[in-house]
């Protein structure tokens, strides 16, 4: 009987040491989750999706049109222009994104700097095609990105690789202190009759458009007027101002806080507003 006992005894132990084992394997298999695990599914669906490829197209598509519907409201003040984003708007990043996943590093500006300075991204589908045809209609394109001004001279020469319209220092805006672009744009509109805005960030489009929490997320009418009719957005769920807002813009968080933080923000009561 007491053989029996101690059996019964150390099979318990057995299977206690077992579940504990399992319980400190699945934590260290958390710990070890990277912040660029998170963007494996987004940037697959950029490079492998057809709905990001036909999306592209159709926004470039849709904004050919509201190009030539704008067109019949100029006063022929100011030279046409367009103002286009660079990034994931014009040149296609993914690759970069898909490096540091598989070399299991997060974004960093060092790296980033290695890759502009490739002048190799692809173009985002249906860009060229845009570009063209607004340029070949009177419009003169202007660059505006966030891409530092020690960048320009390989950002020109991968646009360039593509053959696309002024791609040259004097419609090539980049950053040179300040992140926000409506001082760019204001240069810009200066001498021109600015049509079209295209871009991957409500912010390539007016700063107004910037928040720092879902619930402060609405439009005046005028503005979601103005920002309906004069601007194309694009899709780009690798990364952006979103993001940043989901963190209030606290800098040197920690992947662990950052994760904290994307998994509050989610609402399993969430409804989008009409």
């Amino acid at each position: 009987m007491q053989s029996k006992v101690w059996k019964a005894i150390g099979l318990i132990l057995i299977l206690g040491a077992c579940g504990g084992a399992k319980e400190t394997t699945t934590s260290v298999a958390v710990e070890e989750k990277t912040y660029a695990d998170q963007r494996l599914m987004s940037t697959l669906w950029i490079q492998q999706s057809g709905e990001a490829e036909l999306l592209c197209r159709q926004g470039f598509a849709y904004a050919w049109i509201k190009l030539q519907e704008n067109l019949k409201g100029y006063n022929g003040e100011g030279q046409l222009a367009i103002v286009v984003d660079i990034d994931e708007t014009i040149l296609d990043n993914s690759p970069y994104e898909a490096r540091i996943i598989l070399d299991n590093e997060n974004y960093s500006s060092e790296s980033w700097n290695d890759w502009v300075m490739e002048a190799s991204a692809p173009l985002v589908p249906g860009a060229k095609d845009f570009l063209m045809k607004a340029s070949e209609l009177g419009a003169v394109v202007y660059y505006v990105s966030n891409r530092k001004v020690s960048q320009l001279d390989a950002t020109i020469q991968n646009l360039e690789r593509y053959n696309l319209p002024f791609a040259d220092p004097d419609h090539v805006f980049l950053k040179s202190e300040d992140s926000d672009k409506t001082e760019r744009r204001e240069r810009i509109k200066f001498n021109n009759t600015v049509l079209l805005y295209v871009g991957d960030q409500l912010t390539d489009f007016s700063e107004e458009l910037k928040v720092v929490e879902q619930e402060t997320f609405e439009y005046s009418t005028e503005l979601l007027e103005q920002t309906m009719k004069y601007f194309i957005i694009l899709p780009n769920p690798m990364y952006g101002g979103w993001e940043s807002n989901l963190y209030q813009n606290r800098p040197g968080m920690t992947n662990e806080q950052k994760n904290e933080v994307r998994l509050r923000s989610l609402n399993p009561q969430y409804k989008p507003k009409k």
